[in-house]
Formats: C-alpha cells, sequence, structure tokens
C-alpha cells in the first residue's frame, strides 16, 4: 500500500519562504492498494495537486473511482473539493463517506460549498458521478479491498479517527483531536464537557469524569495500536495551547504520549500551525525523535510529496 501527503498545515493555507520545506496546504491524505484502487482522508487544498497526479491514473478520460472519506466538514479539510479537475470529468465515481451530522445533511454541506454566489458550477452539475454515505461511530466501512474503522475523536461537532487496513497494513487518522484531560468536545462529549480551570489537577476532577477520560483513552489505544502509520495532530505546543484548550488540537508531548501507547512504525506530526514555519516543524520533529529514541518508531513532520510504501 503506497501512503502520500499532499498536505499537513491547518486551519488555513498559507505560502512564502518560511513554509517551503513542509509546504502550505492543508489536510489530504492518499493511499494506494497494489491492486490500484484508490482512497483519499480530507480534501484540505492539498487535494488540488493529488488531482493532477490521479490524471495519469484513470480519471482523465472518465475511468476513475475514487472513495473521499472526511475527518469532518471544517472548512480547511473540504476547501479543495471544487478545484479537485478529476470531479469535473464524466464517468468518475466518487464515494464520499462523512459522520452523520445533528445540525445540517452532508449533502447541504457540500452544495452549500459549491453554491453559486461563491463557486460558478454547483454541486448537483458536477459531471462525475458522486454517492454520499454518512457514518455514524463507531463503524467499519468495506471500499473495495480497504477496511475503514471509524470512531469519534474529541473535536468540534462530531469528527472521526480512521483506522484505514488493505494486506495487513495500516493507517491511523487522528487528526483535530483536543487532548482529552483538558476539554471535552463535539456531539456526545459536549454534555460531559469539562475544562480544568487554571491550577486545578486532574486528581481533582470527579470519579464520573475520570473514567470517561480513562475509557476514551483505552479506546483510542485499542483502536490505533500497532498501526504502520500514525497521523497526529500537533498544532500546539504545550504554552500555545494554553487558553485554547476547546479549539479541538493537541501538542507534540501528547503524539509521543499516544504513539508510546500504541507502538506504531511509522509518527507522523500533522496539522502544523500555520503561523509558524518550518523552522518551528524542523524543532517539533527534532523534539519528538529525541523523545522517542528509546522506540523503534520512525518520525517525520508531514511534508507535501512525503510518500510511504507499505
Amino acid at each position: 500500500m503506497l501512503f502520500r501527503v499532499y498536505g499537513s498545515r491547518g486551519s488555513y493555507p498559507i505560502s512564502g519562504a518560511d513554509y517551503s520545506t513542509f509546504g502550505g496546504h492543508t489536510t489530504c491524505f492518499y493511499l494506494r492498494s497494489e491492486s490500484g484502487n484508490h482512497l483519499t482522508v480530507d480534501a484540505g487544498t492539498g487535494i488540488k495537486q493529488l488531482g493532477h497526479h490521479l490524471m495519469n491514473e484513470g480519471f482523465d478520460s472518465g475511468k476513475g473511482k475514487m472513495a473521499l472519506f472526511f475527518t469532518h466538514t471544517h472548512w480547511d479539510h473540504i476547501m479543495g473539493m471544487p478545484f479537485f479537475s478529476p470531479l469535473f470529468i464524466e464517468g468518475n465515481i466518487f464515494h464520499l463517506f462523512t459522520a452523520s451530522l445533528p445540525f445540517s445533511g452532508i449533502q447541504a454541506i457540500f452544495s452549500g460549498l459549491f453554491k453559486p454566489d461563491i463557486f460558478p458550477v454547483p454541486f448537483d452539475d458536477l459531471k462525475s458521478e458522486i454517492k454520499l454515505t454518512e457514518i455514524s461511530p463507531p463503524d467499519l466501512i468495506q471500499y473495495e479491498d480497504f477496511s475503514v474503522n471509524c470512531m469519534q475523536i474529541n473535536h468540534n461537532n462530531i469528527s472521526l479517527g480512521f483506522r484505514i487496513e488493505n494486506e495487513g497494513k495500516s493507517v491511523t487518522v487522528l487528526s483535530d483531536n483536543a487532548i482529552i484531560e483538558l476539554a471535552r468536545m463535539g456531539d456526545g462529549f459536549i454534555n460531559k464537557y469539562k475544562r480544568l480551570p487554571d491550577g486545578k489537577k486532574s486528581s481533582e476532577l470527579s470519579e464520573e469524569t475520570l473514567d470517561f477520560i480513562s475509557d476514551y483513552r483505552r479506546r483510542q489505544t485499542e483502536f490505533a495500536y500497532g498501526s504502520d502509520i500514525l497521523i497526529c495532530d500537533t498544532h500546539f505546543t504545550t504554552d500555545t495551547i494554553r487558553g485554547r484548550e476547546t479549539w479541538g488540537h493537541s501538542t507534540p508531548d501528547e503524539a509521543v504520549r499516544l504513539a508510546k501507547d500504541c507502538k506504531p512504525g511509522f509518527l507522523i506530526l500533522h496539522h502544523h500551525d500555520p503561523e509558524r514555519g518550518d523552522s518551528h516543524v524542523i524543532e517539533k520533529e527534532k523534539r519528538v525523535r529525541e523523545m522517542l529514541s528509546d522506540t523503534d518508531c520512525r518520525v517525520y513532520a508531514g511534508y507535501e510529496g512525503l510518500e510511504i510504501n507499505l
């Protein structure tokens, strides 16, 4: 199975000399099985370049077929869709998988993204065939020779983590995943939402809260355990997350904790803060490598073009 990164920035795309090493495109991961089946996670601005590459895979002549799984539908994970050229070619088939959302249907979200006031081609006028499937986690989706396990992760609204398996290899995506001890987020978590006041220790939390945290940690570890590739949100540092605990993101230290619990072959640091350039990401990568030097885990900060053959 081939794994490739097309976008690893968070929140919004950015460009400039300070972003040339890791790129400025937002989330997009691509996988291709040995038998030639295609699967993509998220359609941030990185999907534009993926579209160019897929034109050499039969999508230029309308013979392409691909599954597109969305962790969630915040802007930085969907904004590349209108510029994904294979969508405009008749004959191509796309299976879109998203969480079933409490506030709006997925058809309405994508129709709004292609609304005439915003984009000149309406969603319903795209020439490719588009099939929409809504997921209620936990769930297991079979697509061609891929198996995709889904779980709800700790982020606004309903956000999904994916474990994608193919021929004994696995890639787990835990992007946009807030630290559960600091904040509980999203539909299903929101009723139990707690944020630790400054100076309060986790040991002072109620037994119910501690049980919830422990159960979530256990389920997440079991979900990602032994993955060949583990992708983790590392948007904030332990300093910059202060006051932003409810923004739905995490830190390199949390990625290290997950990696030590889950024992992946590769750890990919993801959702780089667009306010911080390449030097910050290089330092983040170096620090995490040092923290995991006593393990067999290989660490990479995600960059456009990063490719791993499993």
